[in-house]
């Protein structure tokens, strides 16, 4: 990209959005879609960022669990967006965000 180009990136959308200024005929914004159908931003709920990791029971099977933070965890990985059959909630007493089914 050279001068006058932006990129936009929505939180939790599906495109991400290059506009480039023209400088002659036309528009004063030329928008260009890329980069597929999905983002690689991470789902992120009032600046906690949704994460996962899969962990292995002392007895059973490996399980994947979902969580919010503020930093990067030493292990797991960014969710692009939410788990089927998730909401968030909220803590009432402390305000921390959790998953719940649904």
């Amino acid at each position: 990209m050279g001068p006058g180009c932006a990129i936009l990136r929505l939180q939790n959308s599906y495109l991400d959005v290059r506009v480039r200024h023209r400088y002659g005929k036309g528009n004063a914004f030329d928008p260009y879609v890329y980069g597929g159908t999905r983002s690689n931003m991470p789902y992120t709920y009032q600046g906690w960022t949704l994460y996962s990791r899969d962990v292995k029971l002392k007895k059973g099977p490996k399980v994947t669990i979902y969580f919010f933070s503020k930093r990067k965890p030493k292990s797991g990985k960014p969710m692009d967006e939410m788990p089927k059959n998730r909401k968030v909630g909220v803590n009432k007493r402390t305000g921390l965000p959790f998953l719940r089914k649904g």
